[in-house]
């Protein structure tokens, strides 16, 4: 029998995929199927058949106890990878229990895309190695008197599993988060009943849920992703909105994520991350003016009205209006709201040919600068309104 097998490319991708889902390492879940591939590929005359209902197949069970088995002929065996220090190990937990009664497979791994079948431990020497408090470990003979038949054909179902008491969720979590307070017996006991009982199982994957290093993994892999999409997103808002530290945009991103989701490519996150930079730029532009009234025109204008429309809604003196926009079109590369100088209003007369006395319809002067002031400041709004909307579709 072939103890050399390749792993294909997919499989591969399908085991990563387990793993990021578990949070434990890739190679041993490589190594198990490296055993599977080779009791497959086995002559007819070897009589093995690779079965399915291993332990492996359970995450809680791999996530908490790190169990690699294969099913063949009806009975468990374990797989261990073997280290760059010729060594293998296995959690202390397993060890005196019926999980190991057939001993480990031990494999050599190839760069990631195969594998050999090298050695086999027994139950005796598991039983008989040291290690920490977590798990124990020893060297694998692996010399090339190795056989995997009469290895595999030695296999034993495993004794029934004796009553014990079950645990409740406090156990079961401190066996998950704090496994050193627990007695080494009754470790080797709540070993048994996960194995035997799906009820403890299921409490298992309970525990699991608030306290692996999965569920740990998980979280910092989302967070990690998240962080990247407010980088990137950040990145392209900085240079548009210039009066705005980048500090401060990635604020607005941020609580708009916690409102809207982490899904900065949908229409109502892009809605509201534009908004919430228009709210901040207009405070920064439009100093001491007011500010609730310029958003009311930012509001209109991204609802679709024109600039002129939204403003007029709020400018009743349009004789105002018209010289706030003349004033306006002659500014160029101006940064922020400057209110209208007597030099502007002025050259404004004059292209609009009309008089000082009723260029505003009123008597006092004054009144009649402060409503050019408001239209400029409304159609600073505005402009901001329409370029946001611009950055909304660049997004």
């Amino acid at each position: 029998m072939s103890n050399q097998v390749r792993i294909d490319k997919e499989i591969v991708r399908l085991a990563q995929k387990r793993v990021g889902k578990t949070g434990t390492p890739l190679a041993p879940e490589l190594a198990r199927i490296v055993v599977e591939e080779t009791v497959v590929a086995s002559d007819l005359e070897s009589g093995l058949i690779l079965e399915s209902n291993a332990y492996s197949e359970d995450d809680s069970l791999v996530q908490a106890l790190a169990v690699n088995d294969v099913v063949v002929n009806g009975a468990h065996v374990d797989v261990r990878v073997l280290g760059s220090d010729g060594r293998v190990s296995v959690a202390r937990a397993l060890v005196g229990t019926s999980y190991l009664a057939n001993g480990s497979l031990v494999v050599r791994l190839d760069d990631g895309d195969g594998g050999e079948i090298v050695s086999h431990i027994s139950e005796t020497q598991w039983s008989e190695a040291s290690g920490d408090d977590d798990s124990v470990s020893l060297p694998a003979d692996t010399s090339a008197g190795f056989s995997l038949g009469s290895a595999l054909r030695s296999l034993r179902s495993a004794p029934e599993h004796e009553s014990v008491r079950l645990p409740d969720g406090g156990e079961l979590t401190r066996f998950v988060a704090a496994r050193k307070e627990i007695a080494g017996q009754r470790q080797r006991e709540l070993v048994e009943v996960l194995f035997a009982r799906q009820d403890a199982r299921a409490k298992l994957a309970d525990a699991l849920s608030i306290w692996s290093a999965g569920t740990l993994q998980r979280i910092l892999s989302s967070a990690s992703l998240w962080n990247a999409r407010v980088e990137r997103l950040v990145d392209k808002l900085a240079p548009k909105f210039a009066l705005i530290k980048r500090a401060e945009i990635k604020d607005v991103v941020m609580r708009v994520g916690e409102e809207h989701g982490g899904q900065p490519e949908a229409p109502q996150f892009k809605r509201a991350v534009v908004v919430g930079l228009a709210r901040a730029e207009m405070v920064k532009r439009l100093q001491g003016a007011d500010v609730a009234r310029a958003l009311a025109v930012v509001d209109k204008v991204l609802a679709g009205r024109s600039v002129a429309t939204a403003v007029g809604d709020f400018v009743k003196n349009k004789v105002a209006l018209d010289i706030a926009r003349t004033i306006k079109d002659g500014r160029r590369g101006v940064e922020g709201f400057m209110a209208a100088t007597a030099d502007e209003i002025g050259m404004a007369f004059q292209q609009m040919a009309l008089q000082p006395a009723y260029a505003t319809h009123s008597h006092d002067e004054q009144a009649g600068v402060d409503s050019i002031n408001e239209a400029l400041e409304l159609l600073e709004a505005g402009d901001v309104a329409e370029r946001i909307a611009q950055i909304e579709q660049e997004i």
